[in-house]
């Protein structure tokens, strides 16, 4: 191992952002990676020739950094496009088009707040939020009430917790709403898998199997590395972490930076993979549940479909009898198959009222050490975006000391 290289730990998506700048900058950086699951949350099964997305599967080219990255890469010719066009609501057992703006299953009141919370975020779409708006300072559900109603809170909660993980209580007004517009706008994913973009990026990358136990620091700079063998790697050069916080706070040494970093809150998931038996799916990209307490979405990815089952990290997750119960509650199949099951118990960094200040904390005290840099979705509002952007600004910081 050549000790005068840059050393990244975690061969996630920010990991390998962070390695693809660097070595498009002529500098090779050795990956340490804990386990053999390389990809961090970006997750691709195959289940007899088809490619299935488990996790962080869908973006836009609203997503500033993580697009480009894909044409460089000239992996934009394997994606293929989605929107909410075929997507369901399951109201008293019945679903109902989210695209349909005539809202004719809904009253009065319910119609006129469901169209001006289209229109509200189309407006948003149209007029960029300001990342120093007020939008930071109130949780989703104060927008919600000040600006739509009360009344169809529930359909935004849907979709929260479809793609954040949690609830219009909990995440800040400014990402709830980029959340939600997500819905609303043209989508991709790859034909094969979002894997494809980390086996990409992995090539021509050195990458080692090595567990961290411990980062130590000097006055200015980090000074070494020791591995769970009881190995220590003097760091010569440069080190950016993209770890994830709720990991990375037990390993650093300096006090205060750990205690920033376990402070960011995480959400829980649940992940099944079904094969349904009935044809009630198939005219259906997918279904949001608002009247479930267990089932968020369930995702159709044509012959398969993913159920989301969301949980809170203290209560523990969802128990996957518990989930398969509800969902044949829904009375959308009547023999079923379950191909895959998987808990992330720490699915995606939580953004709320407190997270950004978290964020500005954790990079001042980074900032403190020349050759040390912290990349990952807990950096930024949480997203591939935010994991290539974060380790993107990683790598720069590096690039400054050759």
């Amino acid at each position: 191992m050549n000790k005068e290289r840059n050393f990244i730990l975690g061969a996630g998506l920010s990991g390998l952002a962070a390695a693809h700048l660097l070595k498009m900058n002529l500098t090779k950086p050795y990956i340490l990676e804990a386990t053999n699951n390389i990809g961090g949350r970006i997750s691709t099964i195959k289940h007899t020739r088809v490619s299935i997305d488990i996790g962080a599967q869908f973006f836009s080219k609203k997503d500033l950094n993580l697009y480009p990255l894909i044409k460089d890469l000239s992996l934009d010719k394997s994606l293929t496009e989605t929107s909410i066009d075929n997507l369901d609501l399951m109201l008293d057992s019945k679903l109902i088009k989210i695209n349909d703006t005539k809202y004719k299953d809904f009253d009065k009141t319910q119609s006129k707040e469901l169209e001006k919370f289209r229109l509200s975020l189309l407006n948003c779409n149209k007029n960029p939020i300001s990342m120093n708006s007020e939008l930071f300072l109130i949780n989703f559900q104060e927008w919600y009430y000040q600006n739509i109603g009360k009344e169809t809170i529930w359909f935004p909660d849907a979709l929260l917790k479809s793609i954040t993980f949690t609830d219009s209580k909990k995440v800040c007004a400014f990402y709830g709403i980029l959340a939600c517009q997500s819905f609303f706008i043209k989508t991709h994913t790859f034909h094969q898998g979002m894997s494809a973009l980390i086996n990409k990026l992995k090539k021509d990358i050195n990458i080692e199997n090595s567990k961290i136990t411990n980062i130590s620091f000097s006055k200015e700079s980090v000074g070494s590395i020791t591995e769970s063998t009881g190995k220590i790697i003097k760091v010569k050069k440069g080190l950016i972490s993209a770890i994830p916080s709720n990991e990375l706070y037990k390993i650093v040494e300096e006090k205060c930076l750990a205690k920033a970093l376990k402070k960011i809150p995480y959400n829980g998931c649940s992940v099944l993979v079904i094969e349904p038996k009935n044809k009630m799916l198939i005219n259906s990209k997918g279904i949001l549940t608002p009247e479930s307490k267990i089932i968020s979405a369930i995702l159709n990815t044509g012959k398969y479909c993913t159920i989301l089952a969301p949980y809170d990290n203290k209560k523990g997750e969802a128990k996957k009898e518990k989930i398969l119960k509800e969902f044949d509650k829904l009375s959308l199949d009547f023999d079923k198959k379950l191909i895959y099951y998987k808990n992330w118990d720490y699915g995606l960094p939580e953004f709320n009222k407190k997270t950004y200040k978290l964020q500005k904390d954790i990079q001042y005290l980074t900032n403190n050490y020349s050759n040390f840099a912290i990349c990952g979705d807990f950096m930024g509002l949480p997203s591939l975006d935010a994991c290539v952007e974060s380790g993107y600004n990683a790598a720069k910081k590096l690039m400054q000391l050759d």
